[in-house]
């Protein structure tokens, strides 16, 4: 529904800024040319995964149906890491078929985000009331080839940084 509602409001709206769509567990919701359009009128489109989620591999079997977005997945077992944009490699080996039903709920994606904070970050997340304001402020439009936002680029850099 968010997809439809995002696309809908920047095809049919002069906005005065740039609009940003986040899905968390999202199925897929239209076919290639679908996804195509929505990704050129939402640039600023994440596509949110706990690794494994049953439902966001949804439909399965109907090959017409794909994704659109930046795909992010996080680790459903909360160590902590998560994949931007994954290869073919990670997307093959490194990440969970959809299977697990038990990390689709809202819950599970609050916690799978928290443990990808650090210390600094957790405090001002907390402080913030639960909202990622600093996240969403800070965010620049995407544009081929997608660039990451820079609150994103350097989370991924201490990320790999630390021990």
């Amino acid at each position: 529904m968010a997809c439809l509602a995002a696309y809908d409001i920047a095809s049919n709206f002069a906005l005065p800024d740039e609009l940003s769509l986040y899905t968390f567990g999202a199925p897929r919701v239209g076919n290639a040319a679908f996804a195509r359009r929505l990704d050129a009128r939402v640039r600023q489109h994440f596509r949110v995964v706990n690794d494994g989620d049953l439902i966001a591999g949804l439909p399965q079997f109907l090959g017409t149906y794909r994704h659109a977005g930046c795909k992010v997945v996080t680790d459903s077992e909360k160590f902590g890491t998560f994949i931007v944009e994954p290869t073919i490699v990670e997307n093959t080996f490194g990440i969970k078929a959809s299977t697990l039903i038990t990390v689709h709920p809202l819950r599970e994606y609050r916690e799978c985000l928290e443990a990808c904070l650090g210390d600094e970050d957790l405090q001002e997340y907390m402080a913030k009331g639960y909202a990622m304001a600093h996240a969403v402020d800070s965010c620049q439009p995407l544009t081929p080839p997608r660039v990451l936002p820079d609150w994103l680029k350097e989370r991924r850099k201490r990320s790999l940084q630390e021990p």
